[in-house]
């Protein structure tokens, strides 16, 4: 290499070195959402064999949605058991609360745990999968997500979560005979920006 040659290489490189590298974006802060009880619902159905579909809401309802665009999203709900109100014949309400189903003296909480997922999930909707802890199990679900518009910057949106479950698999398996194994579950929790107060 000539010394005319090697001043041109020493210049550019040592221009090149000097450039700052390129730095990736920072992430986007986590976001919190938070369920608005007052204005949220869980639902479920039970289908005895002989008589119409009976069912019941919860009214203390709580969890919140966490994350980013960039990492997905996560969303958590808390029910409280206790604050059931049943829609059907009164005996079918305490067999609802016995030991039998629900037991709400020993477990007063069902939970559901998303995956993450991602913006979207959350706008077209579509399979949302986690998992459901009832009677103190908790076993993988695999529920569907209704399209939703939860983005900034919205003050308010609203989740609805359909699905289906096998009672067995929570440990309730009185009433074989007079009672299907499927429970239909839905919640519509209406979410607020912040976390709770």
């Amino acid at each position: 290499m000539s010394g005319r040659q090697g001043l041109v290489f020493c210049l550019l490189f040592g221009a090149s070195s000097a450039l700052p590298a390129a730095q990736p974006s920072p992430p986007m802060p986590a976001q919190v959402w938070t369920i608005d009880g007052p204005a949220s619902v869980a639902q479920f159905w039970t289908h005895p064999r002989l008589l119409p579909k009976s069912g019941g809401r919860f009214r203390q309802v709580q969890g919140e949605l966490q994350g980013s665009p960039q990492t997905g999203w996560q969303v958590q709900v808390r029910i409280d058991t206790r604050s059931l109100q049943f829609q059907g014949p009164g005996w079918m309400e305490r067999l609802t609360r016995s030991n039998a189903f629900l037991a709400i003296e020993r477990f007063p909480e069902i939970r559901f745990q998303s995956g993450r997922f991602g913006d979207a999930l959350m706008q077209e909707g579509g399979a949302l999968h986690g998992e459901l802890s009832l009677r103190g199990q908790t076993r993988p679900v695999v529920f569907t997500l209704k399209p939703g518009a939860c983005r900034p910057p919205a003050t308010e949106c609203l989740l609805q979560v359909s699905g289906r479950v096998n009672r067995h698999n929570f440990g309730m398996s009185a009433y074989r005979l007079t009672l299907r194994d499927d429970v239909d579950i839905e919640l519509q929790v209406r979410l607020r920006p912040g976390p709770h107060p």
